[in-house]
């Protein structure tokens, strides 16, 4: 996961902690760039790109973001997927369109 904060004299490009970084540096740098050179606030195609790491996030970037707790747990488990994995299964399968209701999906579950 990665976002982009802009504090208009310089641009951070946060990167999550499970993020492939490898794949996701470039991209994010790239987009910040991108994100700058078209932007039509008068600012100078200068502006710093900060990168950021989820663990890593100095003051500088956390002052822009309002209720910014650093003890704040690092790790979110998303209730659904943790449901998911108690009871073994891996998402949610809807029918298409085009297959009738009850037929096996891409997880090989009924729906």
């Amino acid at each position: 996961f990665m976002f982009i904060l802009d504090a208009y004299s310089e641009v951070f490009v946060w990167t999550g902690s499970r993020s492939d970084k490898q794949r996701l540096r470039p991209a994010g740098l790239a987009a910040a760039t991108r994100y700058i050179e078209t932007a039509r606030d008068g600012r100078l195609g200068d502006t710093p790109i900060v990168e950021v790491l989820e663990g890593q996030e100095p003051e500088l970037f956390t002052c822009h973001l309002q209720g910014w707790r650093p003890t704040f747990e690092k790790e979110f488990d998303d209730p659904y997927d943790e449901k998911m994995r108690r009871t073994g299964r891996v998402g949610r399968v809807l029918p298409s369109a085009n297959s009738p209701a009850g037929v096996a999906g891409p997880s090989g579950s009924a729906g």
